[in-house]
């Protein structure tokens, strides 16, 4: 089934089924995913807030196409750029791009993902991760990524320059929620 709009259809599984999979074009490839669960819709809610809150000279967007090339058309969880999205993507290469990552998505977020965003000028890129909690914050170099910052539980808090646009204060509690309200490790 295609399109948006309203479909009539008899069978209550025919709309798990039709959600289960989200596309993304990934350097000339189709990657598929399952769509995400509530630990990570949780962590790219809080992470799209603050940045909102710490950069409001900037767009933020949640799930937008990134038009980076014809083989490269990524949907990061949340891409910042300093303009408004054209419908539902973005031509422009984000100031930053934050991909929340699980077991099934890290290679790709971490490895072929992150290449290309360094190949079409993303400034900086982050690797959210719920479980074990860590974000890790890179900067554009022309050498590679470069690590900026690192927060997790032996650095739970720390601050993040972006340009002349602001600074975020990263508190990792805050984005990714407290471990046993979590029930992480348990």
């Amino acid at each position: 089934m295609t399109g948006s709009g309203r479909h009539r259809s008899a069978d209550p599984e025919l709309l798990s089924a039709q959600w289960s999979v989200r596309a993304e074009w990934i350097n000339g490839d189709v990657a598929t995913s399952n769509w995400p669960d509530f630990a990570h819709q949780q962590a790219t809610r809080r992470v799209a807030n603050l940045l909102e809150g710490a950069l409001p000279d900037l767009v933020v967007a949640t799930s937008v196409t990134l038009l980076l090339s014809p083989d490269f058309q990524p949907i990061p969880d949340v891409a910042v750029t300093s303009k408004t999205p054209d419908g539902v993507s973005v031509a422009e290469a984000p100031l930053v791009v934050v991909e929340v990552v699980s077991p099934d998505t890290w290679a790709t977020d971490a490895v072929v993902k992150s290449a290309a965003y360094h190949r079409h000028g993303v400034g900086q890129y982050w690797l959210v991760q719920p479980s074990p909690r860590s974000i890790h914050v890179f900067e554009h170099a022309d050498s590679g990524w470069q690590p900026v910052v690192t927060v997790d539980d032996a650095r739970p808090v720390a601050s993040l320059v972006l340009g002349r646009y602001g600074t975020v204060g990263l508190e990792l509690a805050a984005l990714l929620g407290d471990d046993d309200a979590m029930g992480v490790g348990v």
